[in-house]
């Protein structure tokens, strides 16, 4: 950790140096002998599912991914290749950080996608959530990501990028006005069930970040739902409210309004794409009637599916935590099951 830190910090403070090597990445790729096509993002609200579906993808061996081994430099994969199996010596499983029962390892699949888009924006953390639609352009930028899922799909001997990543949500149809052939799956879990995991982990993530070497390390990884790094997207003109209610300790509460608030601009926003380009996957099915959710998966993405994950599968439900937002956020979740 130390090491990623200490990365970070020197690529931040050489920023020009660093992006000039970038460049001379991109200069020497022949991207037009790699074609891209019918990419797959993952996406939706943390401890939903999202992590767990990437892996299932992932291991039909069909798809190329940013994997952990791609840290520090995920924005260098061509160059990083050659030195990551050396710097990465341990190939054991191991838990994540979260300490939940999923088994990672250098070739697992990770979170890297949102360091691409990094370069979108001026101020990361306080712009990652901003909505682009179809009438957002920026050439550039969408030249350089097409650029870098190439550039993986190459490293790995691909023609199809699966990524997850939770932000998407907001870019769905800007990534479609550029990418017309990309399929997204939502995912959703009850909101009960959801809430209860992401306070759970945020307090985790604050214990963590009291050990000098993991202070603020999800906002290196840009990972802003937990931790100190925590930070609400601003969606809605109630968005203000789950800050508050944050402030006040009452963490449960403020994540199932955050919860709400959500899937809320999911449904406005992006009703009119589901089945077409979106697709809900509910994880409660998921764990309920494995081989049903699945083969809704393998029709959508026409592929077969494995069933090893089914051990990861948390198939206990929390006690009820009723609150004032309990009702409006069951309401959103049974509306989005029927999708």
């Amino acid at each position: 950790m130390n090491s990623f830190k200490n990365t970070f910090f020197l690529k931040n403070k050489f920023k020009n140096i660093f992006d000039t090597v970038v460049k001379l990445e991109d200069l020497f790729f022949r991207e037009k002998d790699v074609n891209l096509k019918n990419p797959i993002f993952i996406t939706g609200m943390p401890r939903s599912g999202t992590t767990l579906l990437t892996h299932i993808l992932h291991d039909t061996k069909k798809y190329g991914s940013f994997l952990y081994k791609d840290y520090p430099f995920p924005e260098l994969p061509l160059f990083w290749n050659k030195f990551n199996d050396l710097y990465y010596k341990n190939d054991e499983d191991q838990k994540r950080i979260h300490n939940d029962n999923l088994l990672v390892n250098k070739n697992s699949p990770e979170n890297l996608d949102e360091f691409i888009w990094k370069r979108l924006f001026q101020n990361h953390h306080k712009e990652f959530d901003s909505f682009l639609d179809e009438n957002f352009s920026n050439t550039e930028f969408e030249n350089n990501y097409i650029r870098s899922i190439k550039k993986i799909l190459f490293v790995r001997k691909k023609n199809q990028y699966l990524a997850k990543n939770n932000y998407i949500i907001f870019r769905i149809k800007y990534l479609l006005k550029f990418i017309p052939s990309a399929k997204f799956i939502v995912c959703i879990r009850n909101p009960n069930d959801t809430c209860y995991s992401l306070e759970k982990i945020h307090k985790r993530f604050i214990e963590v970040n009291k050990i000098k070497e993991y202070k603020n390390f999800e906002k290196n990884f840009l990972h802003y739902e937990f931790g100190n790094s925590r930070r609400n997207p601003e969606i809605s003109d109630e968005s203000s409210k789950v800050n508050s209610l944050w402030k006040m300790n009452k963490e449960f509460e403020g994540y199932m309004l955050q919860w709400t608030l959500i899937y809320e601009f999911i449904i406005k926003n992006y009703q009119d794409l589901f089945e077409k380009k979106i697709l809900i996957f509910d994880y409660d099915r998921l764990k309920n009637d494995y081989s049903k959710e699945i083969k809704k998966i393998s029709q959508f993405l026409n592929i077969d599916l494995d069933t090893k994950y089914l051990k990861f599968i948390n198939k206990k439900n929390k006690e009820k935590n009723f609150n004032q937002f309990s009702e409006r956020a069951e309401k959103i979740y049974e509306k989005l099951k029927n999708f």
